[in-house]
């Protein structure tokens, strides 16, 4: 599958007056481990984590749940626990509310200081070649969260983690869910940020490889998320391990083309109906929606979309990368009386659609980007 004057990136977004250019990419395969990635470097800012999820409350009842449970079941309490890309600092903080001694670890200074401002402990630190030590180690156990398919050399990251790692350490990996992506012909989940496109095989494939055992495998968080609990393996345990050999089939993309197809006529015509429209989240499948449809009608979506709304302070004010659409707060929705409003946040979509209808009263027209394509929910 190919794309066109996609967004070069998620995250670094463009300033006014600075535009920036669109980017072309393919998606491949890995014949060897199975793996879809495309065929891009990585972005600049890869060895570092920018996350928005710390300003959902929903993300962090889930977390404050999910770690709570992992903690109980490993019997953590008290122990040593790396996060391995830890932003500023979110998930450290659910993790030492949890009873646990946190340490996390992170490409960015700023991401590193901001942390330790809230009083947790963390260094700048990155695994290029998997020889390097954290200042704290070893640890009890680990977790990476949605970083691993940032990462291009992903056998070296591994490697760094299971060496500052105490034996029969144990830990939690998550990635974007591929699997879930295919089934439901999620087309708009392709972005130069991504590297790598796990289902649960190949992400269990390239664990095992690397010397961790997959204990648990599970999908969280609306099945957004592919979630594996993993056991550091001894060095007899790897040496005896026999990995899973096998051909791997071409992923079949044709429902994610039609899917896409059907949703830029779709969204054309909604454009077309309305007056005053607006888009609520400045997310990754935003920036490349927008790509396909200003590929399609550049005009009409020029015309009738005004801008794109966030709750991230750090997006507010800068630009969607490609399109070049004003990223503002969400209080425009009501000042600038938008009559219909197109919600692309992927699982916080829910929680947005709540807020617009019950806290802002947003009486306009509302749909929700769904697997199924937009879905009119008012």
């Amino acid at each position: 599958m190919d794309f066109s004057s996609q967004p070069s990136s998620a995250q670094a977004l463009p300033e006014k007056g600075k535009p920036d250019k669109g980017v072309d990419f393919s998606v491949k395969r890995c014949a060897s481990c199975g793996v879809v990635q495309l065929d891009l470097p990585p972005v600049p800012y890869y060895r570092e984590v920018i996350r928005t999820a710390g300003l959902s409350e929903e993300m962090r009842i889930f977390r404050l749940a999910q770690f709570s449970s992992f903690i109980e079941k490993y019997s953590l309490q008290g122990k040593k626990i790396l996060e391995c890309g830890c932003g500023e600092g979110e998930y450290l903080a659910i993790m030492k509310e949890c009873g646990l001694l946190p340490y996390g670890m992170d490409g960015s200074i700023k991401n590193v200081e901001k942390s330790r401002n809230k009083g947790l402990e963390a260094e700048k630190l990155y695994f290029d070649t998997g020889t390097e030590k954290c200042k704290n180690g070893p640890f009890d156990a680990f977790y990476i969260l949605n970083f691993l398919e940032h990462i291009p050399d992903i056998p070296a990251y591994l490697k760094g983690i299971y060496g500052n790692l105490n034996e029969e350490a144990v830990g939690l990996v998550e990635v974007p869910d591929f699997g879930m992506m295919l089934k439901n012909d999620f087309f708009a989940e392709f972005i130069p940020d991504h590297l790598y496109y796990f289902t649960a095989e190949s992400l269990r494939n390239i664990l095992h490889e690397n010397g961790f055992l997959v204990l648990h495998t599970e999908n969280t968080f609306h099945s957004y998320i592919l979630s594996m609990q993993v056991k550091k393996m001894t060095q007899e345990e790897r040496n005896s391990f026999i990995p899973v050999k096998k051909s791997y089939e071409k992923p079949d993309l044709s429902g994610m083309k039609k899917a896409k197809e059907k949703f830029v006529k779709d969204c054309m015509e909604i454009l077309s109906s309305g007056d005053r429209c607006a888009v609520w989240g400045a997310s990754h499948q935003t920036f490349s929606v927008l790509g396909f449809l200003q590929e399609y009608d550049k005009a009409l979506l020029q015309k009738k979309l005004l801008f794109v709304a966030d709750s991230a302070p750090f997006k507010q004010g800068k630009l969607t990368p490609a399109t070049h659409f004003d990223i503002v707060t969400p209080g425009k929705i009501m000042e600038e009386k938008i009559d219909t409003l197109l919600i692309i946040a992927g699982g916080y979509s829910e929680e947005i659609a709540r807020i617009a209808r019950e806290k802002m009263a947003f009486s306009g027209r509302m749909y929700i980007l769904r697997a199924t394509g937009l879905e009119k929910i008012r």
